[in-house]
């Protein structure tokens, strides 16, 4: 997997087997838990099949993400401007949720020392 997330149906298959090689779940704990099948997890892991609205919230919820977040991953709702600060600021966000907490620890330290050392500003 590379480091960066991709919209689309790639996209949501990317951040969900994120989400669940973290939690250490496997497909079928995260269908029980959404409340739908198996197979339904599967084929949308696989593009076999397109992740529906219905889709998008059950996994949303039962993940602790954004579903505006989850429903443009999946392709569901269009992608926010480029330029657009909040919506960078909102992947940041999606993604320090990813990491462990000892990840967001130090990616805030990170982040801190390139505010504190940039000199573009």
């Amino acid at each position: 997997m590379t480091g960066e997330l991709n919209f689309g149906y790639d996209g949501l298959a990317e951040l969900l087997t994120r989400q669940l090689d973290r939690r250490g779940w496997s497909q079928r704990e995260l269908a029980r838990r959404a409340r739908m099948s198996h197979t339904t997890v599967s084929k949308v892991l696989s593009g076999r099949l397109a992740p529906s609205y219905e889709f998008c919230r059950a996994v949303a919820g039962v993940l602790g993400l954004p579903r505006e977040s989850v429903l443009r991953w999946a392709g569901l709702l269009p992608a926010l401007a480029d330029d657009d600060d909040e919506a960078a600021l909102r992947e940041l966000m999606a993604l320090l949720r990813e990491l462990s907490p000892a990840g967001r620890d130090a990616a805030q330290r990170y982040i801190r020392f390139l505010a504190q050392n940039d000199d573009a500003r």
